[in-house]
């Protein structure tokens, strides 16, 4: 009765709007409870640490110096990160926490409590990106409710804010939203301070992050055209938790995101490049990430594209799930020791753990 009392609230407030925001999509906000204030330095060989003493639990951010040759801000970043309560975090810009995110300059950093749990809520610059990109944050959460396993989520938004998280399916645990930039059909509108762009939402529980989905086992989604900020924003389609009007006031269609799935042959001999373009497959690649939407794959590989000069690649695996599941790829080798030094590189490098597959698998 509860849940059907907050959609009936969120729906009435929602109803006579053509305009939408985050909060009004969840059944209540967020509310700060701390600020963690950095008190004291400390050195540690060639690393220094940032302590923050009224923090919920004892926090540590961390920034390795280097001797000044061995990292750059481009190629190899100085290696950054979190202690809480004694448990090493690096910081991620993705669910799947697939590449390390080196962040140095925070926006904001908070405690709230949500739901009967303690969070903490770190966002930063993408701070390895140009143009558009940089206009996405990178959030790293972390659930402090057990101090002695404290477990994190991370993910990138064009949307700056605590809105970012509520409980928006009403099952009572914390979820939050991603936005980012995205180009549509209808997308005819020439006023530059309008933008279109795609609406997820993840769950956040007991240290497992997953994307909501319908009945179906298809994504939940929005995409809406608004400020660029997404503030405030006009939905164009959707398939969401609730339902949802248009800019008239008309109640809305659900509309698949993805196409009707057809299967297609796994012997299919193509990669797909970051244009879209077909290119042959190989045998061998590393598996640098996966993601279940277009635009996080797209993402990943405009950062690997400015971090190092090997060709990078997608491909979309088969739909096994229900859902299409976007592979980022790196290399494609017809020996797989090319493929084993290449995972070696982007370890030792980068940081990423990568997955060496072979590709006629798919």
């Amino acid at each position: 009765m509860k849940k059907i009392f907050f959609l009936f609230l969120i729906f009435t407030h929602c109803a006579y709007a053509q305009e939408y925001t985050f909060s009004a999509l969840s059944q209540g906000a967020v509310n700060k409870t701390n600020i963690p204030k950095a008190t004291a330095l400390r050195m540690s060989k060639d690393t220094t640490y940032t302590i923050f003493e009224n923090a919920k639990v004892p926090m540590e951010l961390y920034f390795v110096d280097g001797d000044g040759k061995t990292y750059n801000n481009l190629f190899n970043p100085n290696p950054t990160g979190i202690f809480l309560n004694k448990q090493h975090f690096k910081f991620h810009c993705d669910p799947e926490k697939s590449v390390k995110h080196n962040a140095t300059t925070f926006l904001d950093m908070y405690e709230f409590n949500y739901l009967g749990k303690d969070y903490l809520c770190l966002f930063s610059f993408w701070e390895e990106c140009s143009g558009k990109d940089c206009q996405y944050r990178c959030y790293n959460l972390y659930d402090l409710s057990d101090a002695n396993r404290i477990k994190q989520a991370s993910f990138s938004s064009i949307y700056e804010g605590s809105e970012s998280f509520g409980d928006f399916n009403f099952d009572g645990i914390l979820d939050f939203l991603r936005a980012a930039f995205k180009k549509t059909e209808k997308n005819s509108n020439k006023n530059t301070e309008k933008e279109d762009y795609l609406i997820t939402a993840f769950t956040f529980n007991n240290g497992k992050t997953v994307q909501l989905k319908n009945d179906k086992g298809e994504s939940n989604y929005i995409i809406a055209k608004g400020d660029k900020e997404v503030k405030k924003f006009q939905i164009l389609q959707h398939d969401w938790i609730i339902p949802l009007k248009d800019s008239t006031g008309k109640k809305m269609e659900i509309t698949n995101y993805f196409p009707p799935y057809i299967a297609f042959d796994p012997r299919d001999s193509h990669l797909f490049n970051e244009s879209g373009a077909i290119v042959e497959k190989n045998r061998w690649s590393v598996i640098i990430g996966e993601y279940s939407d277009l635009e996080g794959a797209q993402s990943q590989l405009e950062l690997m594209k400015k971090r190092q000069q090997e060709e990078v690649y997608f491909i979309m695996s088969d739909q096994y799930n229900g859902t299409f599941n976007f592979m980022v790829l790196q290399g494609n080798y017809q020996e797989k020791e090319k493929a084993l030094q290449l995972q070696k590189i982007l370890k030792n490098r980068f940081q990423i753990d990568g997955r060496v597959t072979d590709l006629k698998s798919y």
